[in-house]
């Protein structure tokens, strides 16, 4: 992912994060449903679970998870500097 942020530089954390979760979340949990449940439930309901778990991962990325990351980058990176000043 390396081409995006050479794209974005310092900017848009916010739209990386998320795009990587939205990316790793749906492979992840198509992945999951299709091997844990290919051969018990219909596919109609394996969509459905797919589709809704998608969801709450995104939500919890956008409301929690980035909201976190982005208010911890300035305590790490002065934690960072009061560390390399020692």
């Amino acid at each position: 992912m390396d081409w995006i942020r050479s794209l974005t530089g310092e900017k848009w954390l916010a739209l990386r994060t998320i795009g990587s979760t939205a990316l790793g979340a749906i492979l992840d949990t198509i992945a999951f449903a299709l091997l844990a449940w290919a051969f018990t439930l219909p596919m109609k309901d394996i969509i459905e679970m797919i589709a809704s778990t998608f969801v709450i991962k995104m939500v919890y990325e956008c409301l929690i998870a980035t909201p976190l990351v982005l208010a911890g980058i300035p305590v790490i990176e002065k934690s960072v500097e009061i560390e390399s000043q020692n």
